[in-house]
């Protein structure tokens, strides 16, 4: 509720005024007949507004006007008047009063025209009051931020500015205050020049002065832009963001920009960038001669295959070609492999790539033919290798244990995520049985022990098998997509 004191010498105008203010709900009025009353009364009580005539008992309305100022009452005055003099005008402006015409006009008009009055200047003051302490929080803000910042009002003139910005450009703040905010970008940049505050409205002239990763959404904007020319000429990055400012009714009101030196952190990038090329090298080195000596072994194999008139042995070293066929081909699709920095492999390609070049020893004459559905993901080396022997090994058990003498035999490979996040690799034939007596997991045979091994110790999975019609092989095991993305995420971070 609004407190109202009501000068009143018994005005009949202000009589009524007054007593429309009291039936209105909202307003609390007190009335009091003389200025020394008045005085009096703001003394003990706080008014929200003073209300009272030009001709007052004692002194005159700008008499009291001064007097109620001098007096140290800030709350808002209202005078009551139905003259128009130049020098009431000028008094009332000069100690911040209002004037109210109460002769003119339709009385109702006049009446709520008072109470819109009272409502205005009693706002007026509060925001006046409260000026002072928001712009203080709002400097507190900017001084509290790491950037070098300042904001400037809608004819660009510099209004805050705190001491990182003092320190980048070597200007104290409160020498800025005021002036253009141009003289920064002399101070920063050599020149005069826009900064992101000019450009909010203007993106497509960003790359014209030399700003890169520039991003602009609703009223602000950011980007970077390097520098040749400062720090003695060794150049320098510098990241800035800008947005506008705009008051309650939307229009506006000016901007504010921040500013950041980032020509240490570009500098650690550019140091990690060569320590990763550098390392790359090495890795990509490594890679080449285990891939190299990996075919050399396999040449021995294959010399020694030849060489040997003993079935049961050729058969071995067939199966021993295949696993190193296998690794020797995962280390071949690691070294193409560059946007995954040498350490990762698309498991897709490994998978359609080697299953076909598998040359799997068994005793009857299929013709093998494959249906692959593999997931378009990356795996570590360790993985991948050990996913490309686990087949080389399912293929060799199914087709070496099978019942079935058909010569055309479809084989279905699969791995997806089931829906436990786990990857799920299956391989299945309608054309082949295992006799009643084999499980994979069970067998002494050398390439079941060999696949239980891996998949349990390498993998940390399970693998279950089911029978008829058909032979049906699901293994499980956990790999997390972060691990399978996390070569793009490395390569991506480095080359932006």
């Amino acid at each position: 509720m609004m407190q109202v004191l009501v000068v009143d010498n018994e005005n009949p105008i202000l009589d009524i005024n007054k007593a429309d203010l009291e039936n209105n709900p909202g307003f609390s009025i007190d009335a009091v007949k003389s200025a020394h009353d008045a005085l009096e009364r703001m003394k003990s009580s706080r008014y929200d507004v003073v209300i009272f005539n030009y001709q007052i008992p004692e002194t005159d309305g700008p008499d009291f006007l001064k007097t109620v100022r001098n007096g140290g009452f800030e709350m808002p005055l209202i005078i009551f008047t139905g003259k128009s003099q130049e020098d009431l005008v000028r008094d009332s402006l000069n100690e911040r009063a209002d004037l109210y015409p109460g002769k003119a006009g339709d009385l109702k008009a006049r009446l709520a025209m008072l109470r819109g009055l009272i409502r205005h200047v009693v706002k007026m003051k509060m925001i006046e009051k409260e000026l002072p302490e928001v712009s203080r929080q709002f400097r507190n803000v900017t001084e509290f931020l790491p950037d070098a910042t300042f904001v400037i009002d809608s004819g660009g003139r510099i209004i805050v500015s705190n001491s990182e910005m003092e320190k980048m450009t070597g200007i104290p703040g409160q020498q800025m205050l005021g002036k253009d905010h141009s003289l920064y970008s002399e101070a920063i940049y050599g020149e005069k020049r826009p900064m992101l505050v000019d450009l909010i409205d203007s993106i497509n002239d960003c790359a014209v002065f030399g700003y890169k990763n520039i991003q602009s959404d609703k009223g602000t904007i950011s980007g970077e832009v390097h520098l040749p020319l400062i720090y003695g000429g060794k150049g320098g990055h510098f990241w800035g963001k800008a947005s506008l400012l705009c008051g309650t009714d939307g229009n506006i009101t000016g901007a504010i920009e921040s500013i950041r030196d980032v020509t240490e952190l570009r500098e650690y990038e550019r140091c990690l960038y060569e320590a990763l090329e550098e390392k790359n090298i090495i890795i990509r080195e490594v890679h080449h001669r285990v891939r190299n000596n990996l075919q050399i072994i396999l040449a021995l194999v294959q010399l020694q295959q030849s060489c040997s008139c003993d079935e049961n042995l050729k058969s071995e070293l067939e199966k021993l070609n295949n696993r190193i066929f296998t690794m020797a081909a995962a280390y071949e699709m690691l070294l193409e492999n560059k946007d995954a920095n040498y350490c990762r492999i698309n498991v897709k390609n490994l998978v359609n790539t080697l299953i076909p070049a598998l040359s799997i020893p068994h005793p009857a004459p299929y013709r093998l033919s494959f249906d692959l559905n593999i997931f378009d993901e990356y795996f570590d080396l360790d993985t991948s290798v050990s996913v490309g022997l686990i087949l080389n090994e399912l293929l060799s058990c199914m087709l070496m244990h099978s019942t079935r003498t058909a010569k055309d035999v479809t084989i279905r490979i699969s791995m997806e995520r089931d829906g436990e996040g786990m990857v799920k690799l299956t391989a299945s034939s309608g054309d082949l049985e295992l006799s009643g007596d084999f499980e994979i997991s069970c067998s002494n045979e050398l390439g079941a022990r060999f696949l239980s091994l891996i998949v349990e110790k390498n993998l940390k999975g399970d693998s279950g098998m089911t029978r008829g019609p058909g032979i049906t092989v699901i293994i499980r095991f956990a790999y997390s997509r972060s691990d399978s993305a996390a070569s793009k995420a490395i390569q991506g971070s480095v080359s932006g």
